[in-house]
């Protein structure tokens, strides 16, 4: 069982090493290691990680810098593939800034590694939200092996891979008022879907665009 911990790093030097700290000794128990990735940080990040890489004994720190900025969905893309390539069972990922508490590591592996589940999915907002129900979502997903689906809601199930028909497909069928576009041809879709009847807006997010190198050693070194 190998386990990689997947951390995306920008303009994080302030927080990376205390990040990488938190995590649980426990995770020795899953042969981990740490992936850090820095997405072109216009900070320190870059001598921080090196920093943590040369000090950090616990675990096995690998680091790698993007040449450009890759956005919080190239770096995902980024890590699943190192984990991919290097026949990683299972990925964690946390932020560099601590917005996603290491200490919840043990509690996402254990159930993956007792055959319980095939996925897990933290939240820091999940209290807020009333009679919420959990579903399946591609972008968080367990590498290797082919497990039964447990522990989720079995209503629906939610893609961040889709062409237009079958986008399009999905919200009629959830039978949503209100839909908001948050990536991708954010404008487009939301217009179109305002066209016929479906309130749309568009959400902005804070990440940047989600391109991604298809030959990825192309834009990233080791750090």
């Amino acid at each position: 069982m190998k386990t990689l911990v997947l951390i995306t790093a920008f303009n994080v030097e302030k927080f990376l090493e205390d990040v990488v700290m938190r995590i649980p000794k426990e995770i020795k128990s899953y042969n981990p290691e740490i992936l850090i990735i820095n997405d072109f940080s216009r900070d320190n990040t870059l001598q921080k990680m090196r920093e943590i890489k040369g000090n950090f004994k616990d675990f096995k720190v690998t680091c790698l810098t993007n040449k450009t900025n890759l956005g919080y969905g190239g770096n995902q893309k980024l890590g699943y593939h190192y984990a991919i390539k290097n026949n990683f069972d299972y990925v964690v990922m946390l932020h560099g800034d601590g917005q996603y508490a290491p200490e919840s590591i043990i509690d996402m592996i254990k159930p993956l590694a007792e055959n319980k589940c095939s996925a897990v999915q933290g939240s820091r907002m999940i209290k807020k939200i009333p009679n919420a129900a959990t579903a399946i979502c591609s972008g968080w997903m367990h590498i290797r092996g082919n497990r039964r689906w447990k522990g989720v809601d079995a209503g629906f199930s939610i893609s961040d891979h889709a062409d237009w028909d079958g986008l399009l497909e999905a919200v009629k069928a959830t039978g949503a008022e209100k839909v908001h576009v948050t990536h991708g041809s954010q404008a487009v879709f939301s217009k179109y879907l305002n066209e016929i009847g479906i309130e749309a807006y568009e959400l902005k997010t804070e990440f940047g665009e989600d391109e991604f190198a298809k030959d990825e050693e192309t834009k990233t070194e080791n750090a």
